[in-house]
């Protein structure tokens, strides 16, 4: 079943005036996490994990489904060197990233954090990824009524 999930982030350069700060990569991935709760009903929500390492930060986003469990699917994560500056980040899709040998796409700044994100939302395996979350959450024995 197509459920038709589309993720579009705002474009923060446009969103946030000029003498405002550029959003972290938080305030962005966070910002997908509500949307994607959003679109799906909240049948399926984004949730976004911090893991500081020595001059790295690592976010993982995953999909959560709270009625089956409270099951957590990472999707993506995003990392940088800079935890200071917060930017540039690489955005690498989930299996891909424990090999050294791909780096993801690189993302300068928020809104080129943000375009990667609706990008990666729009691919044919996430889509159906979410579309199976929902269906699974909406089948017979969930705990949700079937989103509307």
């Amino acid at each position: 079943m197509a459920n038709g999930v589309s993720i579009i982030i705002p474009d923060f350069a446009a969103r946030k005036g000029s003498r405002q700060r550029q959003p972290s990569p938080l305030d962005v991935l966070r910002d997908a996490a509500n949307l994607l709760g959003q679109q799906t009903g909240e049948v399926v929500l984004g949730d976004v994990f911090v893991a500081p390492f020595t001059g790295t930060i690592r976010y993982t986003f995953s999909l959560l489904v709270p009625s089956v469990n409270d099951f957590i699917d990472p999707l993506f994560f995003v990392w940088t060197d800079e935890p200071s500056h917060g930017y540039p980040v690489h955005l690498v899709e989930g299996s891909a990233h424990g090999s050294q040998a791909n780096l993801g796409k690189i993302c300068g700044n928020a809104s080129d954090l943000a375009a990667a994100i609706t990008e990666l939302f729009a691919k044919s395996w996430v889509t159906e990824r979410i579309d199976q979350w929902i269906d699974i959450a909406s089948g017979p024995g969930s705990q949700r009524e079937p989103a509307g």
